[in-house]
């Protein structure tokens, strides 16, 4: 969760830039470019923590283990 919470700040604070340098003439192309870069940089965590859980279940899957009831309970 903190990782889609740290990608949405990303997303936010890239909005709030590209609308308070949408004037500004050092941009020629415009600010999209800060929106593009901040969707891109949010992504790349977001990939590679889905790319861990992927991992780990195909390992759970071909190495079984069993599963702690007493404690699972607790969590």
């Amino acid at each position: 969760m903190s990782s889609h919470a740290l990608a949405i700040g990303l997303s936010a604070f890239a909005y709030s830039a590209a609308r308070k340098y949408a004037r500004d003439p050092r941009f020629a192309f415009g600010t999209w470019k800060i929106e593009i870069l901040a969707g891109y940089t949010g992504a790349v965590p977001l990939v590679r923590i889905a790319a861990l859980m992927a991992f780990s279940s195909l390992e759970r899957l071909l190495a079984p283990q069993t599963i702690h009831f007493q404690d699972a309970i607790v969590t």
